[in-house]
């Protein structure tokens, strides 16, 4: 998830860099397309193992909706930010949002795996 997270940074950081870089911009779109076609798929499959077997697709389509929601009230945040500065602000602004979010997942990651080493021995 934080090579994801960091994938994600790279990929705004390069665009919020588009006057300067240039033709080298296209590396964004492999950064940003990487992450985003993982993120989605990595974070249903780690749902579907960790989330309680009596409730998993009521949780599931809950995140789904969340996520959308968020998706798309993100794009409503980012489009004001536009309006109030410029594209380049709103890249740089995604770029601190991805690397918050990439400091999250390390520093909750022995967290993480320590529930999921207890449902794993709780299972077997």
């Amino acid at each position: 998830m934080a090579g994801l997270m960091l994938c994600a940074a790279l990929g705004t950081q390069l665009l919020s860099l588009m006057e300067i870089i240039g033709p080298l911009v296209y590396l964004s779109a492999v950064f940003s397309g990487f992450a985003l076609a993982l993120l989605y798929p990595t974070l249903t499959t780690y749902l579907s193992f960790v989330l309680p077997a009596d409730s998993r697709y009521v949780l599931m389509g809950i995140f789904m909706s969340s996520y959308d929601l968020g998706f798309s009230l993100g794009g409503l945040a980012m489009g004001l930010i536009v309006q109030v500065s410029s594209y380049s602000t709103m890249f740089m602004i995604c770029t601190l949002l991805s690397i918050a979010a990439m400091v999250l997942v390390l520093v909750f990651r022995q967290r993480m795996e320590a529930g999921n080493k207890a449902r794993s021995v709780v299972t077997i």
